[in-house]
């Protein structure tokens, strides 16, 4: 409740991040899915604008999917545990909480705060089958949950391998001439079916893309790659969920016999070996393993009550306590009202500030543009990130990305063409590359500049020339 409201105290305080950016356009520009995302996320948005355009609108399925998880995650331990410690629920909820990540996912909606609650179902619904008896409603229930985390995020993948463990463990092959799950797969089907049409409309641009990106051709597994990962989700879970939960995993794996431990590691092992050694291949982002760690917050709990005789375990329980409380505090604090003193230009929130501004500016001398040269004119940019941000706040102008990548972008505003000219944004993310872009187009000259400040000090600088004749 406390990671509630101080949410909510920041929640129309800063503009739209990056993913934020990203899948509010999703909602803008409805459809039966998306590049680089299945479309749940942006069905979602499309019905947050239809009451308002501000942020607030747009992270309340955020706040409301963050709700639900923490609820489903209560309701499942008390499931997999009806006689542990009355403490086990709510402090396995606690540790989910104590984890930054959680706390911005449950601020910026991205596909995996939805995929969480649906993941979360599908464990509860699976466990209450196979325990207490199966029958039509929850095998329903059940392809109803995979559906939703299939509409969610790709990665829902791993929740096939887990419920196919899980029931092979204990139906063996009689599972395949069970009416029930083939009556699941269907509703699967049909709900995911805005995905199948899509993708085959779009030659499996999707499909295609994630293969790639999850398994680059052309990158050697590497440990420091591996490693730099394992320490960005150290950060950013924090040590309560991360190190108890790795902990955890190997207690619960010495009595695993233990039928709750069972569907916990059968849940979390699939997510977290997945993009564990997928980030020595390529660097993944930490909130891809959320699912995985929510599912492991139960065993740390765990061994944490069984351990809290020793004077040792209490100690570091406080350090990791006040660690996850300081950083917390800290964060929302900064997200209301900027405080924390840097040196100019390294400002650690910079990329939340100026582009509604440098948007707006962008979008007039787009317009100039277009009125002087009697053509149509676009707005450029060096990749799809700042694309997000431009496109938001500059709508409805078009926006081209320079870079080689094919993206959602490509779909949205059409590819490059020979001879387009009009206003190019280079901030000071892309302001080694800047020659390069502007050498993309037979001339550019600077038409203006933003320098966004806080407390006086300049965190970023956007120029925007004005550029002819796209070679």
């Amino acid at each position: 409740m406390a990671i509630l409201l101080l949410n909510l105290l920041v929640i129309n305080r800063f503009a739209l991040g990056v993913d934020e950016a990203h899948y509010a356009l999703y909602g803008l520009h409805l459809d039966w899915s998306y590049f680089d995302h299945p479309p749940l996320i942006g069905w979602l948005q499309a019905i947050a604008l239809m009451v308002s355009e501000e942020a607030w609108a747009l992270r309340f399925w955020a706040i409301l999917s963050s709700l639900l998880s923490c609820f489903l995650l209560y309701r499942l331990v008390k499931q997999l545990y009806p006689e542990a410690s009355p403490l086990l629920a709510p402090l396995s909820v606690i540790l989910l909480q104590s984890a930054v990540i959680f706390q911005l996912m449950a601020l910026a909606l991205v596909p995996d705060t939805l995929l969480l609650p649906a993941g979360l179902m599908v464990a509860l619904v699976l466990h209450s089958l196979l325990e207490t008896g199966e029958n039509r409603q929850k095998w329903l229930l059940l392809g109803l949950g995979m559906g939703l985390a299939a509409l969610a995020k790709y990665s829902a993948i791993t929740l096939v391998m887990s419920i196919l463990l899980l029931l092979f463990i204990r139906w063996r092959c009689s599972v395949l001439i069970r009416a029930g799950i083939w009556q699941a797969v269907l509703l699967t089907v049909i709900l995911i079916l805005p995905i199948i049409g899509w993708n085959w409309s779009h030659d499996w641009i999707s499909f295609l893309y994630q293969l790639d990106h999850g398994v680059p051709a052309d990158e050697p597994w590497l440990l420091a790659r591996f490693a730099k990962s394992q320490a960005i989700q150290l950060f950013t879970y924090g040590p309560a969920l991360y190190l108890l939960g790795i902990v955890g995993l190997f207690w619960a794996m010495g009595d695993i016999r233990t039928v709750g431990h069972q569907y916990l590691l059968a849940f979390a092992l699939p997510i977290l070996l997945l993009f564990g050694w997928g980030s020595g291949l390529d660097e993944g982002l930490p909130h891809w393993t959320l699912m995985g760690w929510a599912f492991l917050s139960p065993l740390a709990a765990g061994w944490l009550i069984s351990q809290w005789h020793r004077k040792w375990v209490r100690i570091v329980a406080g350090i990791c306590a006040a660690y996850a409380l300081l950083l917390s505090l800290v964060l929302h604090a900064e997200l209301h009202t900027p405080w924390i003193p840097f040196e100019e230009n390294r400002y650690p929130l910079y990329d939340l500030h100026g582009w509604d501004e440098a948007a707006t500016k962008a979008a007039e001398l787009n317009l100039k543009m277009a009125e002087e040269e009697g053509a149509e004119t676009r707005l450029f940019v060096g990749n799809w990130s700042q694309a997000s941000r431009i496109m938001w706040y500059a709508r409805p102008h078009n926006v081209a990305v320079l870079d080689k990548r094919y993206d959602q972008f490509d779909l949205w505003s059409g590819p490059l063409k020979t001879g387009d000219s009009g206003i190019l944004i280079i901030t000071n993310q892309t302001r080694k590359k800047s020659t390069k872009f502007q050498q993309r187009f037979e001339s550019c000259e600077l038409a203006d500049s933003i320098e966004k400040q806080l407390r006086g000090t300049t965190i970023d600088r956007f120029e925007l020339y004005r550029c002819v004749g796209l070679k």
